[in-house]
């Protein structure tokens, strides 16, 4: 029965391990992991209510009563043979001295001290160091040692009196002694300790930012080490409590008892902090199943834990498994080596050789008879083939080399294959009856709208005529509403703040809004003069214009495909699970998890659309699938930073100019005309920096948005990143033949070797009282720029805004410049320009910023042997400004603006049944 609790035990703590971090909610981790507690007490106060015959079972088989832990407990194994050899070859017994009577008092206060500091620790883990709990078994075995009541051992005096012993047989006879197998006990210890924390600790970090000043990553490690020591004080305490208990009946009641108490003062104490008992009590995004399937796992690692520890120590179960998560960080590392996170499998192998070692040696010092379910001379003959088969297989494991080609330049010769195949299905009907036709193969036998033929008429010679797939996304949920349901919501959607109302009534546009001022007055007088171009083709409709950088309309997922009718205001909080309830709905990839852990980088989150760490050729628009990458919810300013209008959860039909992944706003062209460059400058004459400039308001900047935002990273990467910062690099081997290899270094070094001029201009600069205020370096900040300096460079960077993607993109599309384009949102253009062909494309997460930059304008090492970098980048600004000037001109706009005019006329016809 102990083996079955321990398996148990290791199995339920690694679940809880992996999943608890993926099932509990952004903001609620207090409410669900007290919520699994006590649905474990629950779940094993019915098993010692109603399974006493079972535990009667276990109990028989391996309770031990107290009085064998005072006197006849070894350290690992309770049977041992009652001989002074024996004794004294094995290490000395693990007293359980008799606890106080307070003594579940003490570690119910301890153990919500804990919660408190794991709390802290997991919002400061950008300043924290991982795997430090590595060395709980450690701290355990030095508590032994210092405890253990070793007996002299005066030894056999036959052995004695042999006059053929050697000094070998007196070295046998020390070694043996239960001193020094403890002292092995706890260098081995020490050494696979150590080994975990540092396989732990081989993770990629984010450019998630540590402040030096306001974070005190210093105070952060320290207490880390305190929640070290409490972590082992409890595990003593209470084992000393649960092996004085007379029954298996009373340690699990004791165990429910702190564990019920302990959870009831982390809630209360989290109320007390709360704003408000609706905001406290409200489980958003918590699954029932979950929940109960979470408690119920809890309530296994609760009870078979308790029952392996009593039945040896806290020193098994901790060492172990230690000694498990060493060697299956390790495992991974070195399976995982050869991409451009894991460059060495040399670290991993050598990592494994020293837990692996160690962990043998431990289990031979200890005398461990079963390690897990496992016999000693089993798991030594596993663990020693496990180690040989990792290091025959690193043989074979070398990180990737690219010979006489840099990757980039493959990237851009298979995007503008795949472009160039795109363009030939956008423009396949040259007659109408042929884009009838198409239109019918692909929208599933439905035909055209009223008005398809004028529309037809007036795209004709259109650079994209036949695929306006978003415009057919945006559209479909309301397929399910009904004509006479929709022209009501768009009453409603009229009534909403920042909210237009654009009215065509006989074949004349006009527009009309509470609240206008210049911005707005412009971007609907030049909708409306779009819109007067083709209006007498429209029918009489109404449609709301969202005036609103920001996208409005975030449905819950069963409003999206149902007729709910639900209305309802988030605020900034719960946008970000609402993102995520409608992700859930619609079975997106990675749906389920949440990435609990932005200062490490998530990388089954970017390699769905990247090769290696540059971004795929293939893969633009899903990068924009935001379901399958949660960590960018806690890396973009979008989803941190408060928003100007509450998002609205009902399905509104609202038009804007664009939308992140789940938001169900139809996106339509509203942006005036931009200015673009007035240089004279040749390309190849111009500064090969990397420019951007952007705003910043200090005030309104809350502190998770300093330290994660898209923004903030990007200035600390590229002006001051600290000194323990490491980036991976494409550079050029010193080899006769040319040849490119990933290369880690320092990211001060990276950013010297690429030349960017990325600044932001910081508002307000007098009586600024934010977070920000306080720790802006210097180096981050300059004056505003003008838009033209953003076309006057070779480089541009157009990165989003807090509210939306830079009003710069379509100018710089037009210009002579190369486009470095990292954003998060859909717009009209989106499935039009292609990444390596139009724009060079950057991952938010900014992995593979300075690889890119290197290979178009880079120094030293990182630079192209041949030099294509600044003819390839010409050829990039070449064909986007072409390409722009074609399909992203204002004619273009007029032309998608019809289409989606049209298709909207029909969707709120009460004959478009019959239409369609």
């Amino acid at each position: 029965m102990p083996r079955i609790a321990a398996l148990c035990s290791v199995l339920s703590f690694f679940y809880l391990s992996y999943f608890l971090p993926l099932h509990a909610p952004s903001g609620y981790a207090r409410q669900y992991c007290v919520t699994i507690t006590l649905i474990a007490c629950l779940i094993s106060y019915t098993t010692n209510r109603f399974g006493q015959s079972l535990l009667r079972k276990i109990e028989g088989r391996s309770f031990h009563a107290r009085g064998q832990y005072t006197k006849d407990l070894s350290l690992l194994n309770g049977n041992r043979h009652d001989t002074r050899r024996r004794r004294q070859s094995e290490a000395p017994e693990y007293v359980a001295n008799e606890p106080s009577k307070y003594a579940w008092v003490i570690i119910v206060v301890i153990l919500s001290l804990r919660w408190e500091i794991f709390a802290w620790l997991s919002y400061m883990q950008r300043c924290s160091s991982p795997g430090v709990g590595s060395f709980v078994g450690l701290l355990l075995l030095t508590h032994h040692v210092i405890t253990a009541d070793i007996q002299k051992d005066d030894g056999d005096d036959d052995d004695m009196d042999d006059p053929w012993r050697s000094i070998f047989d007196e070295l046998r006879d020390w070694l043996s002694t239960g001193r020094i197998r403890l002292i092995g006990g706890m260098v081995s210890s020490a050494l696979f300790c150590t080994g975990t924390f540092l396989a732990l600790n081989q993770v990629t970090r984010s450019s998630y930012i540590c402040l030096s000043g306001s974070d005190m990553p210093v105070i952060t490690v320290i207490w880390q080490i305190i929640a070290l020591f409490l972590d082992a004080y409890v595990a003593v305490a209470a084992w000393r409590l649960l092996v004085w208990k007379d029954s298996m009946q009373g340690r699990i009641q004791t165990s429910i008892l702190i564990a019920g108490v302990a959870a009831t003062i982390i809630f209360t104490f989290g109320f007390l902090k709360a704003q408000s008992w609706t905001q406290y009590t409200h489980f958003q995004g918590m699954s029932l199943l979950t929940l109960l399937l979470d408690g119920a796992v809890l309530a296994v690692m609760l009870i078979c834990s308790m029952i392996w520890t009593c039945d040896a120590s806290p020193l098994l179960p901790v060492n172990v498994v230690t000694i498990i998560t060493g060697v299956a960080a390790s495992s991974s590392h070195l399976i995982h080596s050869g991409d451009w996170l894991h460059l060495s499998a040399s670290d991993a192998l050598l990592l494994l050789w020293i837990v692996i070692p160690a962990a043998i040696a431990f289990v031979h010092f200890l005398t461990v008879k079963i390690f897990v379910v496992v016999r000693q001379a089993s798991f030594t003959a596993l663990f020693a083939m496990l180690l040989l088969a990792a290091s025959v297989f690193s043989v074979f494991r070398h990180a990737p080399i690219y010979n006489e080609r840099h990757p980039i330049n493959d990237l851009m010769w298979e995007a503008s294959h795949k472009q160039s195949s795109w363009r030939m299905r956008a423009t396949t009907s040259l007659t109408h009856e042929t884009a009838v036709r198409f239109y019918k193969e692909t929208h599933k036998g439905r035909i055209p709208p009223p008005g398809f033929r004028e529309w037809f008429k007036f795209a004709a010679q259109s650079a994209v005529i036949d695929d306006f797939t978003q415009l057919d996304i945006d559209l479909e949920p309301f397929w399910g509403i009904s004509p006479q349901e929709l022209r009501r919501r768009v009453d409603l959607a009229i009534e909403q703040p920042s909210v237009a109302k654009v009215t065509i009534e006989k074949g004349k546009a006009s527009w009309s809004v509470a609240d206008a001022n210049t911005a707005t007055i412009l971007t609907l007088d030049h909708l409306i003069s779009q819109i007067n171009n083709f209006s007498t083709h429209l029918p009489d409709m109404t449609i709301p214009i969202n005036l609103d950088r920001m996208p409005r309309v975030l449905p819950e997922a069963a409003e999206i495909w149902a007729k709910v009718d639900v209305h309802q205001h988030l605020t900034a909080d719960s946008v970000r699970w609402a993102h995520r309830n409608a992700c859930l709905h619609r079975g997106q990839p990675l749906s389920q998890s949440y990435y609990e852990s932005p200062a490490e980088l998530c990388v089954d989150c970017e390699k769905r659309h990247s090769q290696q760490h540059l971004f795929g050729s293939h893969a633009w628009l899903q990068s924009l699938e935001l379901c399958s990458q949660p960590d960018l919810l806690d890396l973009h300013d979008f989803f941190i930073s408060e928003r100007t209008h509450p998002t609205i959860t009902q399905l509104l039909p609202i038009f804007s100019a664009a939308k992140t992944d789940m938001f169900s706003d139809i996106l339509i062209p509203l942006t005036p005309p931009q200015q673009t460059s007035e240089t004279q400058k040749t390309f190849r004459e111009r500064s090969s920096d990397l420019f951007w400039r952007s705003g910043m308001n200090l005030s309104a900047l809350p502190p998770k948005a300093f330290r994660g935002g898209h923004k903030s990273r990007l200035l600390h990467l590229l002006n001051e990143p600290a000194a323990h910062d490491m980036t991976t690099m494409i550079t050029r081997t010193k080899q006769k033949e040319v040849q490119y290899r990933y290369e880690k270094m320092a990211t001060s070094h990276a950013s010297w070797l690429v030349p960017t001029n990325v600044k932001a201009w910081l508002t307000p600069k007098a009586g600024c009282q934010g977070l920000g205020c306080q720790f802006v370096p210097e180096a981050w900040t300059a004056e505003p720029a003008d838009v033209t300096d953003h076309y006057a460079t070779q480089h541009t960077l157009l990165l989003d805004e807090t509210d939306g993607p830079s009003d710069l993109t379509l100018g710089a599309l037009q210009a002579d410049t190369v486009p470095f384009i990292s954003t998060i949102f859909r717009t009209w253009y989106t499935g039009r320009i292609w990444p390596w062909v139009h724009f060079v494309p950057i991952d938010p997460r900014y992995q593979a910023l300075h690889s890119t930059l290197a290979y178009f304008a880079g120094k030293g090492e990182v630079k192209p042997s041949d030099g294509p970098g600044q003819a390839d980048g010409a050829s990039i600004a070449r064909e986007g400004s072409h390409w722009a000037l074609k399909a992203l001109d204002l004619k273009s706009q007029q032309i998608y603006l019809f289409r989606a005019l049209l298709e909207w006329a029909r969707l709120v016809s009460d004959d478009r049944d019959h239409s369609a």
